[in-house]
C-alpha cells in the first residue's frame, strides 16, 4: 500500500511538473503570438501606407500627363495660329508676285507690238 501511495505521489509530482512546463510553454507561446500579432499589424499598416502612396503616385502621374497634353495642345494651337499667319503672308506674297508677273507680261506684250 505504501508502494502504491508512493507511486501516486510520484505521478502527482510528475503531473505537477508537466503542468508547470505546460504553463511555461503556454506563456512563451502567448508572448510569441503577441509578437507575431504586432508584426502582422505593422505589415498591414505598411501595406495600407504603400497602397495610399501608390494611389497618390498614380494621381500625380495622371496630372503630369494631363499637363503635358494641355501644353502640347496649346503649342499646337499657337503653332497653328503662327502657321496660319505665315500661310496668309505667303498667299499675299504670291498674289503680289502674280500681279508683278502679269504687269511684266503686259509690258513685254506692249514692247513686242
Amino acid at each position: 500500500m505504501l508502494k502504491s501511495l508512493f507511486e501516486i505521489t510520484k505521478q502527482l509530482l510528475g503531473i505537477a511538473k508537466d503542468t508547470r512546463e505546460n504553463k511555461d510553454s503556454v506563456k512563451a507561446l502567448q508572448t510569441r503570438l503577441e509578437i507575431v500579432t504586432d508584426t502582422v499589424k505593422q505589415v498591414i499598416m505598411e501595406l495600407q501606407r504603400l497602397k495610399e502612396n501608390e494611389a497618390h503616385e498614380r494621381e500625380k502621374m495622371a496630372l503630369r500627363l494631363e499637363n503635358t497634353l494641355l501644353r502640347s495642345e496649346r503649342n499646337l494651337l499657337s503653332s497653328s495660329a503662327t502657321e496660319q499667319t505665315r500661310l496668309a503672308s505667303v498667299e499675299d506674297k504670291t498674289q503680289t508676285l502674280q500681279a508683278e508677273v502679269q504687269a511684266l507680261r503686259h509690258r513685254i506684250d506692249r514692247l513686242e507690238t
